[in-house]
């Protein structure tokens, strides 16, 4: 598999002659909270794997295997990345990808992000590796997981939301499956919760405004909860079956897998 992956790579990149000579390169990959670093580091003829600073290996680079790195970076073209790419968590891992060419320094942040061209760059140097000295890398076989993720939701989200006094601002809704955050199967998704956060603070408060339950027969329970987390208001949310889809909703994201997520709201009614 690696021996193919390395040879079917420097096939298809041989004849590419566009974008930025590439004389050097570091690769960081930090564990946010773990603390461990990783790093390569290419000069052009060396490739070096370190651990929490510590060298474990160097590589010679073959004239082929210089020349595949150089057209990896060509179809690249790093001038041309942002200099951060972020999601907003506080846990995960990061990666600082610093390039060095002939006419410029590039630097560029991932922070808990996936950007499918820099993978092509890392597994084409995973090949080169033995498997137990491969410490960087967005993921086992991450790039072979589908782009497109659909997401359906009952409709309840789609009313709106009278927040419970003038101290809230905004809101957000997750649906939790009985096994995934996310799933296909109507019938495994079992809880929903509305947070709430309050308005003038950047800080990251919030709380249940109101939760709906998966019960039998096709219902929902919704509790809706005051300031102290007592129970305000009830009511019973019905599937209307069949499924009919009545909004759909396509939230793209370049780098993150799955890149297009496509929530279809299904009709519900309430009593």
């Amino acid at each position: 598999m690696k021996k193919a992956f390395t040879t079917l790579l420097l096939l298809f990149l041989i004849n590419y002659s566009y974008g930025q000579t590439i004389l050097s390169f570091r690769i960081e990959q930090f564990g946010l909270l773990s603390f461990y670093k990783s790093e390569y580091l290419y000069n052009g003829k060396q490739l070096t794997i370190k651990k929490d600073n510590k060298k474990i290996k160097t590589l010679k680079i073959t004239e082929p295997k210089k020349h595949a790195i150089d057209s990896v970076m060509k179809i690249i073209q790093v001038q041309y990345l942002q200099d951060k790419y972020a999601r907003p968590l506080i846990d995960g891992v990061a990666w600082i990808f610093t390039f060095q060419t002939d006419s410029f320094t590039k630097k560029v942040i991932l922070n808990n992000y996936y950007l499918d061209t820099l993978d092509i760059l890392v597994r084409l140097l995973n090949s080169f590796i033995p498997t137990n000295k491969q410490y960087i890398s967005f993921g086992r076989d991450k790039y072979l997981q589908p782009d497109t993720l659909v997401k359906y939701l009952p409709d309840l989200y789609l009313q709106k939301v009278e927040l419970p006094d003038s101290t809230y601002e905004s809101y957000s809704i997750t649906c939790l499956g009985k096994e995934y955050t996310y799933t296909t199967d109507l019938n495994l998704i079992e809880i929903c919760d509305c947070i709430i956060y309050p308005k003038g603070t950047s800080k990251s408060i919030k709380r249940d405004y109101w939760r709906a339950f998966r019960q039998s027969n096709n219902q929902w329970k919704r509790e809706y909860y005051a300031n102290d987390n007592s129970i305000i208001k009830t009511d019973v949310i019905y599937d209307i079956l069949p499924y009919e889809i009545v909004e759909e909703k396509v939230y793209q994201d370049i780098g993150n897998k799955p890149s297009v997520v496509i929530t279809k709201y299904y009709k519900t009614r309430t009593e």
